[in-house]
């Protein structure tokens, strides 16, 4: 049952995280070439846009850093079957890269 939920949610959730870090390049080139299209107000926007894809962020790694040590258990356990192991450790590590990238591009492509 576990596996059976597991990979979608694996699945799901790098789309989201990787939506994630879309958006972040997405953001920073919209302002980049915005021209000042809010006026005095268009920088106070796009770094309020930018801070709360990093409150979403935010929220959202915790719940999944609980979820990948929960799948990263089941593997160890043992409790899959070999095939159902290397996907889950290959689905598992796409997504632990994609949130560790997440604070880097956060850093880089921050709106001063």
């Amino acid at each position: 049952m576990f596996i059976e939920r597991a990979v979608p949610l694996l699945k799901e959730y790098l789309n989201k995280v990787t939506g994630v870090q879309k958006q972040i390049r997405d953001l920073r080139n919209e302002y980049e070439q915005s021209n000042g299209v809010y006026g005095a107000d268009t920088n106070a926007i796009y770094k309020a846009e930018f801070d709360s894809l990093q409150q979403y962020f935010n929220r959202l790694n915790p719940a999944l850093d609980f979820f990948s040590q929960q799948v990263s258990g089941m593997i160890e356990q043992g409790q899959v079957d070999p095939l159902t192991r290397v996907e889950l450790q290959m689905r598992l590590a796409e997504l632990e890269s994609a949130l560790l990238q997440i604070p880097y591009l956060l850093q880089a492509y921050r709106i001063r």
